[in-house]
């Protein structure tokens, strides 16, 4: 199967900030879309498998790393979109005019 392109999102705490981002993820489909983002997660805050899930009603809704100094949550896949598509509205969010 053909991979394809994900707009996906996710918020990350700090204790003092509350950062957004939006990151391109090519996937099969939502779901894996979805893994590769929380498995870059794991790597880019702990670089290991350690990483404490946040569950809510039954589901993970996030998860703490660095024992909770950082807390991400709010993941979600908007799902597919193009190169061109996710450029434009990243030029479209960052233009000042």
């Amino acid at each position: 199967m053909e991979k394809k392109l994900f707009k996906c999102s996710f918020t990350e705490y700090n204790g003092e900030q509350e950062y957004s981002y939006t990151k391109l993820v090519r996937a099969e489909d939502e779901n894996e879309a979805k893994k590769i983002l929380i498995e870059y997660l794991k790597y880019w805050y702990e670089d290991d498998e350690d990483a404490e899930p946040i569950i809510e009603d039954g589901a993970i809704t996030g998860y703490e790393f660095i024992g909770g100094c950082v807390i991400v949550s709010k993941i979600y896949v908007y799902g597919e979109t193009t190169k061109e598509e996710f450029m434009e509205q990243a030029y479209a969010d960052a233009l000042i005019s």
